[in-house]
């Protein structure tokens, strides 16, 4: 399991660009082997959106500890004040209205989920309320790893299918070094309620009688939320190329026809390099940045997950490379996937960062007559060991200079699959191609010699 730093995460998640639950909370949870959360609103129902990560914190034995405020109706607030109930008694019946109208609106697993996280106690809740009656409605959380590393959160969001998906919400994040006495102190505090070592806060185990009719939901197992992995079957074709390019010293080119599945032969290649190896240090090059996602969700029905996607703003991505590169030379990680754009790969700071991995690295470089582009012929890419390029038209039109290079960096084509044989043995479909020819007025052929020049570049 990679560590907390090696993940791709921001300093900030807020509703008009991340879906926070998926963007966030999963990505820390597949992470951890601890997570501390403080909120003044905490549902079941919310469990439901990170139940794949829930149910592998099972398999790992991991611990969730849950401050929460009990969500009172202003006439049980006004009983407790008139000395009509006492305090434990309306929370109780509180907590137990909660779970009747939950078990009313779900049709999944969720309850038998948080049953048995806490027969495993797994899960451990406790509640929190004033001493003077008024809302408590701090809202923070702290993941930890098995590596002593932590993300501390906090912001509006509250542990509802509300706070996580259907309100507009912020959350601000600290995992960096500088931001170590925001962690500490966070950590600090909860403790501290835990612990019920809070001035003006009376914090009480979950009621019995709450925990009891929890538990009347447990059910003989769990149903599996995973999905089950894909199945990849290499097809003859696929096969023939790792043969090829791993006789030619896992160097080359597959010259391969778009739809004949370039993406899954590289990664077939790259899977079976890491296994004899032992390790990888895989980078991946695309020319447009929607490709980063499209490989991402290749790469990970090969089992590689937490991958680092480095393009943008270069203080999102240059940090986080340097201690992937540091924990892979050093041993700590014996497998990292970084994806990257052809336009970041050819700045100082990646090249710098690149260039310093000792061994067992791998290069896919898709489309790779990009590759060939004049700002990446000064890279620092030569000790990178295998390196492998994909196109179906790998030479550049016009730039010599460009297919040269390319060519005396992968190497030659060690495969061939043309579009004409993928037609004949039927893994394309036959169609018609109709040229139609248009004539450029003066100034369109400029503009189209403009932009062809600023290919090359």
């Amino acid at each position: 399991m990679s560590g907390l730093k090696n993940l791709d995460i921001k300093f900030k998640y807020r509703s008009d660009l991340d879906t926070i639950y998926r963007d966030f909370y999963e990505k820390c949870l597949r992470c951890s082997i601890k997570y501390d959360r403080a909120v003044g609103y905490f549902t079941s129902d919310s469990l439901k959106l990170i139940a794949r990560e829930l149910e592998n914190f099972i398999d790992r034995n991991g611990e969730i500890r849950i401050v929460a405020n009990p969500q009172l109706k202003k006439e049980d607030i006004d009983a407790i004040e008139k000395g009509y109930k006492a305090k434990h008694d309306v929370i109780t019946a509180a907590l137990l209205d909660t779970i009747e109208v939950t078990t009313k609106n779900l049709e999944d697993e969720t309850l038998n989920v948080i049953a048995w996280l806490i027969y495993k106690n797994i899960l451990k809740i406790k509640i929190a309320y004033s001493k003077n009656n008024c809302i408590y409605h701090e809202k923070f959380g702290i993941f930890y790893d098995d590596f002593g590393d932590k993300v501390v959160f906090s912001g509006s969001a509250n542990e509802t299918i509300g706070g996580l998906v259907n309100n507009f919400e912020k959350i601000d994040v600290y995992f960096e070094d500088h931001e170590k006495t925001r962690i500490d102190d966070a950590v600090t505090d909860f403790n501290n309620l835990w612990d019920n070592c809070t001035a003006g806060l009376e914090i009480i185990d979950i009621p019995k009688a709450v925990r009891n009719e929890i538990l009347t939901y447990k059910k003989e197992s769990i149903k599996s939320t995973k999905k089950e992995k894909k199945k990849i079957s290499p097809r003859e074709y696929q096969l023939q190329a790792l043969n090829n390019f791993k006789n030619n010293n896992w160097n080359g080119i597959l010259e391969m026809a778009t739809g004949t599945g370039k993406t899954i032969t590289s990664l077939l290649i790259a899977n079976s390099y890491q296994q004899e190896s032992g390790r990888i240090f895989l980078i991946i090059l695309v020319p447009f940045t929607h490709l980063v996602e499209q490989w991402e969700d290749n790469a990970a029905m090969f089992n590689y997950i937490n991958i680092l996607k480095c393009y943008d703003l270069k203080k999102s991505w240059v940090s986080k490379l340097e201690n992937r590169v540091r924990d892979f030379n050093i041993g700590i990680t014996t497998v990292e996937v970084v994806i990257s754009t052809y336009k970041t790969s050819s700045s100082q700071e990646f090249n710098d960062i690149i260039s310093n991995i000792r061994g067992k690295s791998f290069i896919i470089a898709d489309e790779c007559h990009y590759f060939g582009i004049k700002s990446l012929r000064n890279n620092k890419f030569e000790r990178i060991d295998a390196k492998l390029g994909l196109s179906a038209t790998p030479d550049r039109w016009w730039d010599e200079g460009g297919t040269t290079y390319l060519r005396e960096y992968f190497g030659d084509t060690v495969y061939e699959y043309s579009l004409e044989e993928a037609i004949r043995l039927g893994v394309l479909t036959e169609y018609k191609y109709t040229p139609i020819v248009s004539d450029l007025k003066t100034e369109e052929i400029r503009e189209y010699e403009k932009l062809t020049k600023k290919l090359f570049n």
